[in-house]
């Protein structure tokens, strides 16, 4: 009997700063497939700050944990829905 591959996954890994809290993303996806969610942290320092899952089909859940600034949060968000639309754009190309 001869050993056949059936699929391999590729992950891909982005980050981004936005003032004082990274973002980091974390993509898998099936070779010659499209990416269907984009994973995520935020922190601050070492610390935790949020959640972050985005899926292709447009759902977002984007948790923030309490004590950020509204105001970051403002930007948390919107960098979080750009962010994810720009890694779909160049995962799904492929």
């Amino acid at each position: 009997m001869a050993l056949s591959g059936l699929s391999s996954v590729v992950t891909s890994k982005y980050r981004n700063l936005v003032g004082d809290y990274e973002i980091a993303y974390d993509v898998k996806q099936n070779t010659g497939e499209k990416a269907d969610k984009v994973l995520g942290s935020i922190k601050k320092g070492d610390l935790k700050k949020g959640y972050i899952l985005c899926e292709m089909d447009g759902r977002k859940s984007i948790t923030i944990e309490a004590g950020v600034p509204d105001e970051d949060a403002k930007l948390l968000v919107s960098s979080v829905i750009d962010d994810a639309n720009n890694i779909f754009a160049e995962r799904n190309t492929l």
